[in-house]
């Protein structure tokens, strides 16, 4: 019997021994599950800034939508009224109105000195 006792306590020993080995393959899998949970936070906090930025993009580029529409609609409005605007304003209309006019005012000076000296002789 003590022989029978002898082998069962050797058989527990190397089941206990295996059974050591299994549980550090476990810790150490445990250990990589850990590692892999946290780089999958971190993943997914990446993807929920990224995902907050595209809402905020989307929401940017509806507001610049709304506000080139609405540039869109008062253009047509206004357009008649700011094209005479910038016509009647215009430098080089403006300097070449004046060249005309001091044009035609010495041409008909030239005539009119011209008719006096006439007159005159």
């Amino acid at each position: 019997m003590n022989e029978d006792v002898h082998q069962r306590l050797t058989v527990l020993e190397q089941e206990t021994i295996h059974t050591r080995g299994v549980v550090k393959g476990m810790d150490k899998k445990l250990d990589s599950l850990i590692e892999a949970m946290q780089s999958l936070v971190r993943i997914e906090e990446r993807q929920l800034s990224t995902g907050d930025r595209l809402a905020q993009g989307a929401q940017t580029f509806q507001d610049h939508e709304a506000r080139l529409r609405h540039v869109e609609q008062e253009i047509p409005r206004k357009l008649e009224e700011r094209l005479t605007g910038m016509e009647n304003q215009m430098p080089g209309l403006v300097e070449s109105r004046k060249w005309v006019v001091s044009g035609v005012l010495a041409g008909v000076s030239m005539i009119g000195v011209a008719v006096v000296a006439l007159v005159f002789k």
